[in-house]
């Protein structure tokens, strides 16, 4: 059986030349050090591979594509689902029952929730269009809100007081939740 191999002594050129380039060294390539733009999509996500045509490496003087994968930096309160940007928010039970609106930041943009009477402790609510953006049909998924209802401690006299009063009121039912 014979193989074929690119001859290690002149890389396959058939030439041997009598002195190394001092710029490659005779291995036919140099690095360069270049900064170069790339333009994320709006959109995108961890996993996604952008391409960079001609500025990869050279191989017989062909120049190949750069290909850079993107990863993403989560925040703290905030998590991804496809299109749309989920995140958990407190409430307080008063708010809950008779309904409110809460201003939420979401990377630099305030945004307002109205939260409805009677809302139950794990209730979703969406605010449309306040997601992220669909790389490929550039429409924008929701914020996906989820209700924590917080119960407060400690409390003062006057808010034992109103709670008795709502306990005796709704004393006949079984919950009044």
């Amino acid at each position: 059986m014979v193989s074929v191999t690119t001859c290690r002594t002149c890389s396959g050129t058939g030439r041997i030349a009598k002195e190394s380039c001092k710029t490659c060294h005779g291995s036919g390539n140099k690095s360069i050090v270049e900064n170069i733009d790339i333009t994320i999509p709006k959109g995108a996500s961890d996993g996604l591979r952008l391409r960079v045509k001609g500025k990869g490496q050279t191989h017989n003087s062909r120049t190949g594509d750069l290909y850079v994968s993107i990863n993403v930096k989560g925040e703290q309160n905030y998590r991804r689902s496809e299109d749309n940007l989920v995140t958990d928010i407190g409430i307080s039970f008063p708010d809950a029952a008779l309904g409110s609106e809460k201003e939420i930041d979401v990377f630099g943009n305030k945004i307002n929730v109205k939260i409805p009477s009677g809302t139950q402790p794990m209730d979703i609510l969406r605010v449309k269009g306040e997601g992220f953006h669909n790389i490929n049909t550039g429409r924008k998924g929701d914020l996906v809100v989820r209700i924590r209802v917080e119960v407060p401690k400690k409390l003062t006299s006057a808010q034992k007081s109103i709670l008795e009063k709502l306990r005796e009121e709704n004393g006949k039912k079984k919950s009044w939740l």
